[in-house]
């Protein structure tokens, strides 16, 4: 059955505002925090450098994509089924998106459980590594770099003396983004609808259960496919699915970047409803999460 050619994007149509926006939203928020740190505003400081964390974390993950993927530099390394490795970074992305969301619902004190949870996990982590590689003298630097961490974030993060003590009984595990949807939070509605859109095929290929390994591992077996199928695979499914991939990372950062801009007031909201709408004029599933949440909350006069 005959099929309408690929449409061929010119994604620096979008890259380049892009990368104005994530240079823009990095400097600005990083200026937040020296203003933060000169005003002796600890919780304020550790509450924005959560957000910055979590904002590199994104744009790394973007550009790392972006030059698994690039079709500019040619290179014999670099490979065109490498893309099946992007659910993975994917899910990532869209467990911190979920957080994000959620915390921003009461900012300040799940800002905070986020940290202690931090704080739990490397705890355990500490146990579990002593438990098994505590009487190897090669271990020993490890124990020191985790215990000078665990020090930092004693001195930096509030917690109660029981907290400290017992992390593991006094502070809950943080939710994934399944259950962070099923909680009664004011963003319920848009992570019930970004759990349904995007989160729960995502995942499925991140874990290659049965569904996800078969609809995104036929890639993989072009090969040994008949002719008609190979060139199929190898002329229009890898590139539909490279696009509907990358159009997802960025789909996330994106994500991130706004909610960081309304709970900062960065000034960056005309970059982005730019980069939403030139993005959304080429993938539905970017137009739907911007008029399900962005579209109205980065157009709507700012309140601070």
């Amino acid at each position: 059955m005959s099929r309408k050619p690929l449409e061929v994007v010119d994604f620096s149509i979008v890259q380049e505002p892009l990368a104005g926006l994530l240079r823009n939203a990095d400097s600005d928020l990083h200026r937040r925090i020296n203003v933060a740190a000169q005003t002796n505003d600890p919780d304020e400081l550790r509450r924005l450098t959560l957000l910055l964390l979590m904002q590199r974390f994104a744009v790394n993950s973007y550009q790392a994509v972006g030059f698994l993927l690039s079709d500019v530099d040619e290179h014999p390394k670099r490979l065109p089924k490498f893309v099946l490795t992007v659910p993975s970074i994917n899910r990532q992305l869209m467990d911190l998106w979920f957080s994000l969301v959620y915390i921003m619902d009461d900012f300040g004190p799940r800002a905070l459980l986020f940290d202690q949870v931090g704080y739990r996990e490397v705890c355990e982590e500490i146990a579990r590594h002593r438990q098994m590689y505590g009487s190897d003298a090669a271990w020993n630097d490890w124990f020191v770099d985790m215990n000078e961490l665990k020090q930092l974030m004693e001195r930096q993060i509030p917690m109660t003396a029981a907290q400290r003590s017992t992390p593991s009984q006094e502070i809950p595990y943080w939710l994934g983004p399944y259950n962070l949807s099923k909680q009664k939070t004011k963003s319920q509605k848009f992570l019930k609808f970004l759990e349904k859109l995007m989160y729960h095929d995502t995942s499925a290929e991140a874990h290659l259960k049965p569904g996800g390994l078969f609809m995104a591992g036929s890639i993989l077996l072009a090969d040994i496919a008949i002719p008609e199928v190979r060139e199929q695979l190898e002329n229009r499914t890898i590139h539909q699915y490279k696009f509907r991939q990358f159009c997802r990372t960025v789909l996330t950062v994106l994500g991130v970047l706004s909610e960081v801009e309304l709970y900062c007031h960065l000034n960056n909201r005309e970059q982005l409803v730019k980069v939403w709408s030139l993005l959304a004029g080429y993938n539905a599933d970017v137009k739907d999460v911007y008029v399900e949440r962005y579209q109205l909350l980065l157009t709507q006069r700012e309140t601070r």
